[in-house]
């Protein structure tokens, strides 16, 4: 149990090193040091090395994060079906709800704390976060494919495999599972913010989508709908003004 409980620790620090990878700049003298050395090497924009430097990261945390795992717990692939049930007009209405459910919350939450508690402007805040950035001459990646990458992996290593392991690795119950997994979601997506009322309305963001994308993957036995719970909550973050 020692050794499992040591690679689920080690697993949660690769979702957190995963998240805070979305911080690659090339602000930083080393990162500039490495892309004129590789671009002396091989010609490449600016946005095309740090997208190459990011997916290959992410590939290798990835990579690392499913080792662990399968030597953790076997994973049914039945979860990858639309329906375990054949019921699939009941589990989108599910994930319509979910979804609603979702952004009531996050929004109502965020009204409550950062508009009233603690005044301040709510809108702003929210236009001046800067999570996914939007690149227009990469916009089919940045827009389309990147947020759509981002919900499956997320929704799979947090509202599956995450829970999967409290469960059967830790002995814990359900809905404290749901608890656990969903601060360490909010506490990922807060990191990768410098401001700390970008980082409260973040966790509230991360909480809030794994909870309730949690939620639906316990209702529905699949991770499809979760997973699509996910990409339409990363996509607002690409297409607010």
């Amino acid at each position: 149990m020692n050794s499992e409980i040591l690679l689920y620790s080690i697993l949660i620090l690769i979702l957190l090193s995963t998240s805070l990878a979305n911080r690659i700049n090339l602000y930083s003298t080393t990162m500039k040091r490495t892309y004129l050395y590789i671009n002396s090497k091989v010609s490449l924009s600016k946005n095309v090395y740090l997208y190459s430097l990011k997916i290959a990261l992410y590939s290798i945390l990835m990579y690392i994060a499913v080792v662990l795992i399968g030597n953790i717990s076997d994973i049914d692939i039945s979860i990858l079906k639309f329906s375990t049930n054949e019921n699939i007009f009941k589990c989108f209405i599910e994930l319509i709800a979910s979804l609603m459910i979702n952004i009531n919350i996050f929004f109502l939450s965020n009204i409550l704390i950062i508009s009233i508690l603690l005044n301040k402007n709510l809108n702003k805040i929210i236009s001046d976060i800067k999570w996914i950035q939007c690149d227009d001459e990469y916009s089919i990646y940045t827009k389309i494919i990147r947020p759509i990458l981002i919900g499956i992996v997320e929704s799979i290593m947090y509202s599956c495999i995450l829970i999967k392991l409290s469960i059967d690795v830790l002995n814990i119950d359900f809905f404290s599972s749901i608890i656990i997994t969903a601060l360490v979601y909010g506490i990922c997506k807060a990191l990768m913010m410098k401001d700390n009322t970008h980082k409260l309305v973040m966790l509230m963001f991360g909480f809030f989508i794994a909870m309730t994308g949690s939620l639906l993957y316990g209702v529905t036995e699949n991770i499809i709908y979760t997973s699509l719970l996910y990409i339409f909550n990363i996509s607002f973050w690409v297409f607010k003004r």
